[in-house]
């Protein structure tokens, strides 16, 4: 979760806010998730799903047009996610690291 204070007091629009889809090209292929960023108040927060799964993204940081988080899944496996991405106008691209599986580029677009 991050604080997001713009200057005038009025909340402005976040790059990162919104619904995104994104394709990660894992080991196995290519895997599809949706990211839900939301404001409440000054704080933004959101939820990954993808796979009949969804799960709070943990440690959500913008700064400016940059992102990262975590993301904990249960299945196949335990696993910890480091997630970090740049956007560019509607689309989004950067990689996840899948602890000893290695790292993964993913790229997306707001739905």
């Amino acid at each position: 979760m991050t604080t997001d204070k713009p200057p005038s007091g009025a909340p402005n629009p976040s790059p990162v806010e919104g619904t995104w889809s994104l394709t990660i090209k894992g080991p196995t292929g290519p895997m599809e998730a949706t990211l839900t960023i939301q404001r409440s108040a000054h704080v933004l927060s959101g939820t990954v799903s993808g796979q009949g799964l969804s799960s709070p993204m943990g440690d959500l940081k913008v700064e400016g047009n940059k992102l990262s988080w975590t993301n904990h899944v249960t299945k196949p496996m335990k696993m910890k996610l480091q997630c970090s991405g740049v956007i560019e106008g509607k689309d989004m691209s950067g990689k996840v690291k899948a602890g000893f599986m290695g790292t993964y580029p993913f790229f997306g677009s707001r739905q």
